[in-house]
């Protein structure tokens, strides 16, 4: 199934790059992981389904979508950018229209990456999970 299938199916809108232009030193341009590498990445890495994903960066939740629906996860979307955060939040009032979220099963939060302050449940790291991957790839 396509990406734009996939959001489809979640009843979110990820897949369409944000058009925003920054100057900020910390802005990075969105660009949503694609699902196929998100297929990949949980075919070989079994995450503790006791604890959180913290996705830093998390841009339009594409993350936290695909693992509360494909796997059954909590996760948490740290995101600094607040137009890109409340596309997210948006995106999650969508995605509950069809799928139910329990209290804290699934949260965004507008901030620094650093100033997170990581709790017990948190046990598995996007950003650092995916450059592993990749990098095993070559």
């Amino acid at each position: 199934m396509s990406d734009k299938g996939i959001d489809q199916q979640l009843n979110i809108l990820t897949s369409r790059e944000h058009e925003k232009v920054s100057s900020s030193f910390h802005y990075h341009r969105y660009e949503p992981t694609p699902y196929n590498d998100l297929n990949c990445l949980f075919a070989e890495y079994k995450p503790n389904k006791h604890g959180r994903i913290v996705d830093y960066g998390c841009g339009k939740g594409r993350l936290l979508f695909y693992v509360h629906f494909y796997q059954q996860m909590k996760a948490v979307g740290i995101e600094l950018d607040n137009e890109i955060l409340k596309v997210a939040k948006k995106n999650l009032q969508m995605y509950q229209k069809k799928t139910p979220v329990k209290a804290g099963d699934m949260n965004f939060v507008h901030c620094f990456a650093e100033k997170y302050p990581v709790k017990s449940i948190d046990q598995t790291f996007f950003s650092l999970i995916l450059s592993l991957y990749k990098f095993s790839l070559l």
